[in-house]
């Protein structure tokens, strides 16, 4: 199947039931693609589109040597015991721009320890900044 080059997002649509979404995009040539997928995919889709984003981020960092930082509005921490026997971090959480990562209790503890210190070199450089 080819490829069609979208350039734009024109519409979307929830069926009535709420179990299908249906987007409208513009393309290249000037016309218009519509898919329409189960409700239940919505969150595979989401989850592989903040993929791509990061993976794009990560390749204009390397071109630019620059970091693109985002801050979350809301995040959670919980423990996966069930399947994966990880902590799991998510930002923004059952929103568009959701995003997941799994770390190891190791890598957790490491990483707790990291943004203790890190929160309190802030706080003590901006006491002193005051001062």
């Amino acid at each position: 199947m080819p490829l069609e080059w979208l350039t734009a997002i024109k519409a979307h649509a929830v069926s009535e039931d709420g179990s299908h979404v249906a987007i409208a995009f513009a393309t290249k040539a000037g016309g218009e693609f519509s898919a329409m997928m189960p409700a239940s995919s919505l969150e595979a889709l989401i989850s592989a589109l903040n993929r791509a984003k990061s993976a794009i981020r990560s390749k204009k960092a390397e071109e630019s040597n620059r970091i693109s930082v985002t801050v979350p509005k809301t995040w959670m921490v919980t423990a996966d015991l069930k399947e994966s026997g990880a902590v799991l971090l998510i930002f923004d959480p059952k929103i568009e721009t959701q995003a997941g990562y799994a770390l190891d209790p190791e890598a957790s503890k490491k990483m707790a320890a990291a943004l203790v210190q890190n929160a309190d070199a802030i706080q003590a450089h901006r006491t002193a900044n005051k001062n």
